[in-house]
């Protein structure tokens, strides 16, 4: 049984640290070992509530055949969409009954929601913020540089963690200035290379005459 959920190619994934999610996750839920949950660090919490939930519906040691879980894509295009994944999760207990079926297929539904509401690298709740709007974009000066693929279609309410992406874009400003500094560094040195030259007279022709003028007046 999967809970289904779209998948989208889009742009190339964050490199997502799984053992550390593992890690965090063994202690508590130790039946996870033989299997697979690869996602990011920011989602370990709402993989961590999904097994908890898959606990009380299936025991403390689940009977289970298969068990899988990734993220993927969301359905995003915007500059911000590297904040947001959404679980792909995989699930088949070794004895099948509807009712509780049916409860793994909602649980796993609703850790999917969960996870397209938090931020897949801190794990911070995602908030809407409008880059159309002036008070926003005062608030989030990051809205300011929102670059949209237009031909996917521009929308102006963005779904994004504020944390992260202030974070990122003082780093990607003071990166800039620090590039824009070494710029006109070179441009000094270059302008004191030329200007170490002015005045100089490369004029050794000039300079040979003179002396041959020196030796005729030493002859006479």
């Amino acid at each position: 049984m999967r809970a289904e959920s779209l998948h989208l190619d889009s742009e190339p994934s964050l490199t997502i640290n799984s053992d550390q999610v593992i890690a965090a996750l063994l202690p508590n839920h130790y039946w996870i070992k033989p299997w697979v949950i690869r996602v990011s660090e920011g989602l370990t919490q709402t993989v961590a509530d999904f097994l908890l939930e898959i606990e009380e519906i299936l025991g403390v040691k689940p009977d289970i055949s298969f068990f899988h879980i990734t993220e993927e894509n969301t359905d995003r295009y915007d500059d911000f969409a590297i904040y947001q994944r959404r679980l792909s999760i995989f699930v088949d207990a070794k004895q099948s009954f509807a009712a509780r079926d049916r409860a793994v297929l909602y649980v796993a539904q609703r850790a999917i929601e969960r996870s397209e509401r938090v931020c897949r690298l801190c794990g911070g709740e995602l908030e809407i913020k409008d880059s159309a709007d002036d008070n926003d974009c005062l608030l989030f000066p990051f809205l300011t540089e929102v670059v949209q693929k237009k031909m996917m279609g521009y929308r102006s309410k963005l779904s994004v963690c504020v944390s992260c992406a202030t974070s990122d874009y003082l780093e990607k400003k003071a990166l800039n200035l620090t590039n824009a500094s070494a710029t006109d560094v070179i441009f000094a040195v270059e302008s004191i290379e030329v200007d170490d030259f002015n005045g100089v007279d490369f004029d050794d022709d000039n300079d040979d005459d003179d002396d041959d003028d020196d030796d005729d007046e030493y002859y006479k």
